[in-house]
């Protein structure tokens, strides 16, 4: 993916909101990156099996049967140049999610980092390392 590549990505988003409560808000002092759809864009045949496959490790990494769960797109989140998003807790997205997969794309860049924390445990990822979680 190059830099025109990033430019229609940019051009079909839009400004990513977020929840609180009940209401959904965009304020880029709390979130600051834009989002796409997945009616936007589709996945390749390769994407597929390598999220089959990520799914399954994860399964296997959390010790939950991986027999009835799903790996549903959400969306696809752009970070550009002092985007953020402040610390929060994931909502469910669907009826019985219990997880969010996230999956950074390679990208030239220093700094930033996610900061998960989960049962009194905290990790930091930092994103140009492309590191794994493993609980």
């Amino acid at each position: 993916m190059g830099p025109n590549d990033a430019q229609k990505i940019i051009q079909a988003a839009h400004q990513a909101p977020f929840g609180r409560g009940e209401e959904t808000i965009v304020d880029t002092s709390i979130r600051n990156t834009s989002e796409l759809d997945p009616t936007k864009f589709t996945l390749s045949p390769g994407w597929t099996d390598y999220i089959r496959r990520l799914k399954v490790q994860v399964c296997e990494d959390l010790g939950v049967p991986n027999v009835e769960v799903r790996a549903d797109l959400y969306k696809m989140l752009l970070y550009e140049t002092g985007a953020m998003f402040k610390p929060h807790a994931d909502s469910e997205k669907a009826s019985g999610m219990f997880a969010a997969m996230v999956i950074s794309l390679p990208s030239a860049h220093f700094g930033g980092a996610v900061v998960v924390n989960h049962n009194g445990r905290s990790r930091v990822l930092q994103t140009y390392l492309h590191e794994y979680l493993a609980w």
